[in-house]
């Protein structure tokens, strides 16, 4: 969506002086600058409110309130561009604009093409009850009122079938949890057991 939007508008993000991309979750932001190039420090910042951590806006409201931000801003510097990107449901409803003070003449944007790129990229499948080994491609941490890791939540790839696999800790593992913990565990190899619809896994001693 947003490689789209520069596209239609014939820009690049050099062109931009504001952004402001919605930020419910940090993975919000790193998935929408990753895809078009910007460094997570570029000197022109990622928001123009603060964030949505600091600003508290109302969930997904909050970015009309870049976008009344973003207005003040391009008031301010007749001429400039920006970008404000919004985010709703699991990075599944995406909206970007571009404003300016400058006048262009509007041209629908054509989503279909969009969408039908979309569908066309493979899921991965999941397996059902994994067992054997994997590795890890990101995790989680769960950790109680006291500050302590007590759920480490696993999702990787199975090593004989490739499938993607969704595993936690056993409920009396707490080394995973403490190993999770103490250093990143992606690309680390874990065993994986699947029973009564619940798949868990262990690390390999030998890693």
């Amino acid at each position: 969506a947003l490689k789209a939007a520069l596209e239609s508008a014939g820009l690049g993000t050099d062109a931009i002086d504001y952004f402001d991309f919605y930020s419910c979750f940090p993975v919000a932001v790193s998935n929408a600058i990753e895809a078009i190039g910007l460094a997570a420090d570029d000197p022109r910042g990622l928001t123009i409110t603060g964030g949505l951590p600091y600003f508290g806006g109302p969930g997904n409201n909050y970015s009309m309130h870049a976008l009344a931000e973003m207005v003040q801003k391009l008031r301010q510097r007749p001429g400039s561009l920006g970008l404000v990107a919004a985010n709703g449901g699991f990075l599944s409803k995406y909206a970007v604009g571009l404003y300016s003070t400058m006048p262009a003449s509007f041209t629908a944007f054509d989503e279909a093409p969009l969408a039908d790129a979309m569908r066309a990229h493979t899921l991965e499948g999941l397996a059902e009850a994994p067992t054997g080994t994997g590795v890890i491609e990101t995790y989680t941490l769960n950790y109680d009122r006291s500050g302590s890791a007590n759920t480490a939540i696993a999702v990787g790839r199975v090593d004989a079938t490739g499938e993607r696999f969704l595993a936690r800790n056993k409920p009396d593992d707490m080394e995973s949890c403490q190993t999770m913990r103490d250093a990143d565990p992606i690309g680390r190899q874990v065993r994986l057991h699947a029973a009564e619809g619940f798949t868990t896994f262990d690390f390999q001693r030998d890693n």
